[in-house]
């Protein structure tokens, strides 16, 4: 029983990942991946909390990260501020449905960019 419900994990985050970069689930979770972060948005009021959470490590921490946002407005990104707290990032600003993110990820030896898409 325990194998097959290992199993059937599996066979879900595949076919999860199969969809592409950005991915939401009921609850407006929006998760983009990179080789080494990914990227967590979760609906809090009329605001997002940013997670950052690295692929190679178990362990980020976001004093140790950088973290820059932005929106796709016409052909180009605009930035957008974000608030750092303790264990994440704040996006004050609500979001147009179907908007395109990037967020740029530094840490002291790495840099990546995410993109996310804002579900319909």
């Amino acid at each position: 029983m325990k194998t097959l419900l290992f199993l059937l994990g599996v066979f879900t985050s595949l076919s999860s990942f199969a969809q592409g970069p950005s991915l939401t689930d009921p609850h407006g979770i929006l998760t983009g991946s990179g080789k080494l972060f990914t990227v967590k948005m979760i609906p809090a009021d009329k605001q997002m909390k940013v997670f950052v959470v690295g692929n190679k490590a178990a362990d980020v921490r976001i004093t140790d990260l950088g973290l820059e946002a932005y929106v796709k407005v016409g052909n180009e990104f605009k930035p957008i501020t974000l608030k750092r707290s303790e264990q994440y990032y704040v996006l004050p600003e609500e979001l147009k449905p179907n908007s395109d993110l990037r967020f740029d990820v530094k840490s002291s030896k790495d840099k990546e960019s995410i993109f996310i898409k804002t579900s319909k």
